[in-house]
């Protein structure tokens, strides 16, 4: 096991007597007076909206629906429907209590809807998604939950603390109408959160057990900050409550251990949000019961690095360069972002937050579409605050960037945005990309990444690699005949190469990212940048010795998102795409047989960043390959 003990080691003197987590009780009537006219617009349209909407039924049937067919959205929907209306209806009620008239029928009426759906939650036979509903990581889930030993996975973890951020919120007119509402909350935290948190062992709680311990991924910090939640929200006794802050504690460290100096998040930016940013609530959150304990975790260079990683992925508006499972349409930063950003004195993330927020919808704001209460919470009792203060506007010039540790090489300049991976092919959330590139112009699409579809149990399976998103051959990589790039830290780039400057540069050799089969000796990709004037690829392929006249020669897919009108003349191939001028040309000079792929989408998550179609360029070649994009 790598070590690092950054959290635990600064809370070993901790005083045993620990203060409640008060961010619920500190939401006095003056926060929800002061927000601004259209936020208050927004919460009461859809606590409206949420009192004339039932409640979603969810039978066993329901349930059973994953294991049966692997489709995971028609359960989730019926699941996050629930936390969402809760959601908008307690938002709603605060509101209300704070109007110079309060309505005593409009509020009996919204504190009764906000009853149903915590009982409703209360009687769910579990709260882990479908999914999830396995003791042991990467093996099958069970059919169905079993109430006597619940699973804690991100999402009951994120409904115990709904729960109890309600409670913690509205407990007083909650006990008003019967105490036994507040001793069935009480019961069903004990039993589905707090019991099997300090009796059980959960794969993304870290094992510490030397070389064998496992690597941890945005589960660990996102179901540790909604825990900390669970228990310092509730009334529990002193010594529940020290041992889960130091069970939590060790978690965050395994969680830690597992990144680079650099701070960045193999999972990409999409999973920053539960990773980098949990990780800061966390911390935050037991900064509050300790009177700032851990102030000094901060000052780390890691948790800097790690906290300004969207900064250096953003491309431009609402765009971010994505591998792995993620989408463009990553991330909007927002209140976490900047308290984040504040805490390490990052002017460049505070300053990314800034503009964004004061972009934003009033919709966007309050995170219409959030779950989590406590980040809608989060963003309400400090949006007055930071909305008033003066953006910082940073001058960026050229951001140059190389993320080691998952080798993602950024050049992003005012006219083009590149990003490439030099890594290997057992990230969290894994595509086979090894080598893939991404560029934009002018902050829109040249040459992408698809991204992922909507999750079915396929997704996590021995099956991923079907999937063609997940595929080296959509990405924009070679194949070779019918060989692709292969998953697993063993397939990766070497003799990985890199400068930055006037003339900035990266090269690689991602043969060995392919298995011996395919007959490659050396496949050498170099992305060489003319100031911000001029990108140059250049492929050279070298095939096994033995494999003449058996030669399997490579394939290049390059992925775009515009139509390519492709133009040849003499061997050389031209384009225009998103007024990129793009030229391919193959040496030895031959006649170059190229094919282009129109392929729909129809997939409800990849529509968000593409529509309705990409295009795939399939361009055979022998020897070399170079490519000019200006």
């Amino acid at each position: 096991m790598k070590e690092i003990a950054m959290i635990k080691e600064r809370i070993q003197n901790i005083e045993k007597t620990l203060q409640d987590y008060s961010l619920c009780e500190r939401l006095q009537s003056a926060v929800w007076k002061n927000l601004p006219s259209d936020i208050k617009e927004v919460l009461t349209s859809k606590g409206n909206k949420a009192l004339e909407t039932s409640w979603s039924s969810i039978l066993a049937c329901d349930y059973l629906d994953f294991s049966r067919t692997g489709n995971r959205k028609r359960f989730e929907d019926l699941y996050f429907s629930r936390r969402l209306k809760i959601n908008d209806l307690i938002l709603f009620y605060c509101i209300q209590q704070t109007e110079d008239s309060i309505d005593a029928v409009l509020s009996r009426k919204i504190l009764d809807e906000i009853l149903n759906g915590l009982m409703l939650l209360c009687e769910e036979s579990g709260w882990q998604l479908p999914s999830h509903n396995s003791y042991i990581r990467d093996t099958p889930q069970l059919p169905f939950p079993n109430s006597k030993r619940p699973v804690i996975d991100i999402f009951a973890a994120e409904t115990g603390a709904l729960i109890s951020c309600a409670y913690a919120l509205l407990k007083k007119e909650l006990d008003s109408i019967d105490e036994q509402i507040g001793n069935r909350i009480e019961s069903e935290l004990h039993t589905r959160i707090v019991e099997p948190y300090l009796n059980e062992h959960f794969w993304w709680m870290g094992s510490g057990d030397g070389e064998g311990d496992e690597p941890m991924c945005n589960w660990t910090p996102w179901c540790t900050q909604n825990i900390l939640l669970v228990f310092f929200t509730l009334k529990l006794e002193e010594e529940k409550r020290f041992s889960a802050l130091q069970k939590a504690a060790f978690s965050l460290d395994c969680f830690l251990k597992d990144y680079g100096e650099d701070g960045a998040c193999c999972e990409g930016v999409q999973y920053y949000s539960h990773a980098g940013l949990c990780l800061f609530n966390a911390v935050e959150i037991i900064n509050t019961l300790a009177d700032g304990i851990l102030d000094t975790v901060y000052k780390e260079k890691k948790i800097r690095n790690i906290a300004e990683f969207p900064y250096y992925m953003h491309v431009k508006n609402d765009i971010y360069f994505n591998f792995a499972d993620c989408s463009p349409l990553a991330l909007k930063p927002g209140v976490r972002e900047y308290l984040f950003g504040k805490k390490v004195k990052s002017s460049v993330l505070c300053s990314l937050a800034l503009e964004n927020i004061s972009k934003a919808r009033a919709e966007d704001t309050v995170l219409a579409n959030e779950i989590n209460l406590f980040y809608r919470l989060q963003n309400i009792s400090n949006i007055s605050s930071i909305i008033n203060k003066q953006q910082v506007i940073i001058e960026r010039g050229d951001k140059e960037k190389y993320y080691e540790s998952c080798g993602i090489f950024i050049k992003s300049g005012a006219k083009f945005q590149t990003a490439v991976k030099a890594g290997n092919n057992g990230d969290s959330h894994n595509h086979n990309d090894t080598g893939s590139f991404i560029i934009y112009k002018n902050g829109k699409p040249v040459f992408i990444d698809i991204g992922v579809e909507t999750y079915t149990a396929k997704t996590f399976s021995t099956s991923r690699y079907e999937i063609w998103t997940m595929q080296s051959a959509w990405h924009n990589l070679p194949s070779f005949s019918l060989e692709m790039q292969c998953d697993g830290a063993d397939y990766g780039a070497r003799n990985v190469q890199f400068s930055y400057g006037s003339s900035s540069f990266i090269s690689m050799d991602i043969s060995k990212a392919y298995k011996k089969s395919a007959g490659i000796t050396s496949y050498v990709r170099r992305v060489d940048f003319e100031g911000d004037n001029k990108i140059t690829i250049h492929d050279v392929f070298v095939p096994e010795s033995s494999a003449a006249g058996q030669i399997q020669y490579p394939v290049l897919s390059l992925i775009t998102h515009e139509e390519p009108k492709i133009r040849e003349k003499d061997g050389l191939l031209t384009t225009e795409i998103q007024n990129a001028k793009i030229s391919i040309r193959c040496l030895p000079a031959e006649r170059n047989l190229y094919y282009v792929e129109n392929v729909p989408i129809t997939d409800s998550r990849l529509q968000e960043a593409w529509t309705e179609s990409v295009y795939r360029i399939l361009l055979p070649f022998k020897k070399e390959i170079i490519i000019e994009i200006e």
